[in-house]
């Protein structure tokens, strides 16, 4: 792996942050007397909660008739905060966070969501066009016919916070150190007999471990798992279907009553499975245990240098940044024809694409609010004004809400510490 001074990351790590969110000492002053109070309660850790910081002290430049009370909660406790607001309508924030598996839910349970079509159609800044369609449908709903992803006929009752996919994360100079060398004109997304990776094309389950295995033992110094992780929607995704699905109620259950979803569960048993497919020098199984994933995350054992590749969302660009080596996105890789996840010769099936699911939170305003127009335009600006947009991919927050803006994020500079722009293939994200 490429050598890198302690110090001199450690510094770049320090200045980088500080130059990415813009670390201002906190402003107590509290609202004028001629401003409207807007408040909006959200949850992330240090970096998100210092990123909003400064796009909502760049919102109240814009409009300084608005003060905006903002209250950050930590991310196991949010919902229970949320519900407790829900039960004593008096705390209720104007503005609020919503996961989308958790809109789903409070949708159809309660009336707190205002429906944000009238103030779009009025808006001179934003139209649906402007969104990608991911996100209008992920909080559309018909109250009429109670349909979620209703997008022509239904309200849209949030604006997307972020619309983050999970991404397959490699370490580039373990690969390089391994002797992997990417070569996008071979027709293999890795091909184990020449090392040459195609960054652009999806390995198959089988060149995925060949992979994988190649760069973990290829260190003798310590051991270095394949994968930190592997999400088992992952495994059952890539089939082209997707097994969960919404009852009348609006309730998700999983169909588990076909071959498809078996050989996913199959495969992501085999490879955590200690006396299949073992790599390094301990020679473990490719894949951490679930309970060795529940005591060190897979995240956290790639960012210390213990595992060789990983799935995390792109929304964990900022803990990715904290890495002392440089690493990439490549495709979600696929079954392979023969389902012998030895054959790396056996091409990807016919039908299973690279796919990926995606994280997304929205921005709600609540329907009780006395602030509505004040807190749409917050949510507006905070979802898609453009320099703000700007502003939170560069930090490396999320990918840009924009349709407008994806040019322009695939080839921008990110305020990456280290000053090496990761990742670099950041057209698989979109």
């Amino acid at each position: 792996m490429k050598k890198r001074s302690l110090l001199t990351v450690v510094m770049a790590l320090a200045v980088g942050i500080v130059g990415a969110f813009g670390l201002t000492a906190c402003d107590n002053r509290g609202p004028r007397s001629d401003q409207t109070v807007i408040k909006m309660m959200g949850w992330g850790d240090i970096y998100e909660t210092r990123i909003f910081e400064t796009m909502i002290d760049m919102f109240e430049d814009e409009h300084p008739e608005y003060y905006v009370e903002y209250n950050p909660i930590g991310g196991n406790d949010y919902m229970l905060k949320f519900m407790q607001a829900v039960q004593n309508r008096r705390e209720m924030p104007d503005v609020f966070y919503m996961a989308d598996y958790n809109f789903v839910r409070y949708m159809t349970d309660t009336d707190v969501f205002e429906d944000l079509t009238p103030y779009i159609e009025a808006s001179p800044n934003l139209g649906k066009d402007d969104l990608y369609e991911e996100s209008v449908y992920a909080y559309s709903y018909n109250k009429e016919t109670k349909t979620f992803g209703d997008t022509e006929n239904g309200g849209l009752y949030g604006l997307p916070k972020d619309l983050g996919p999970t991404v397959f994360i490699y370490n580039k100079d373990m690969a390089e150190d391994a002797g992997i060398t990417v070569d996008r004109s071979v027709a293999k997304g890795y091909d184990p007999t020449t090392k040459k990776l195609n960054d652009q094309v999806p390995m198959t389950w089988a060149q995925y471990i060949a992979f994988a295995s190649d760069i973990s033992n290829s260190i003798t110094s310590k051991h270095v798992y394949g994968g930190g992780s592997y999400p088992i929607e992952l495994a059952y995704n890539v089939f082209g279907k997707n097994f969960t699905a919404l009852d009348a109620d609006g309730h998700s259950y999983i169909d588990v009553n076909n071959k498809e979803f078996a050989e996913a569960l199959q495969f992501f048993s085999d490879i955590q499975n200690k006396n299949i497919f073992s790599s390094g020098k301990d020679k473990r199984s490719l894949v951490c245990s679930q309970e060795e994933q529940a005591s060190v995350s897979g995240l956290n054992r790639f960012i210390a240098g213990e595992a060789a590749t990983v799935f995390t969302g792109a929304w964990n660009t900022t803990s990715l940044w904290e890495c002392i080596y440089d690493w990439d996105i490549l495709p979600t890789p696929v079954p392979n024809e023969s389902g012998d996840l030895k054959d790396v010769d056996s091409p990807a099936r016919e039908g299973c694409e690279s796919v990926s699911f995606l994280g997304s939170v929205c921005l709600s305003v609540y329907s009780g609010s006395k602030v509505k127009e004040g807190a749409y335009l917050l949510a507006e600006y905070l979802s898609t004004n453009v320099d703000a947009q700007r502003y939170n991919y560069k930090a490396g927050m999320a990918i840009p809400n924009l349709r407008t803006l994806e040019e322009e994020y695939l080839t921008a500079e990110l305020n990456d510490p280290l000053g090496m722009n990761r990742p670099q293939n950041r057209r698989l994200s979109l």
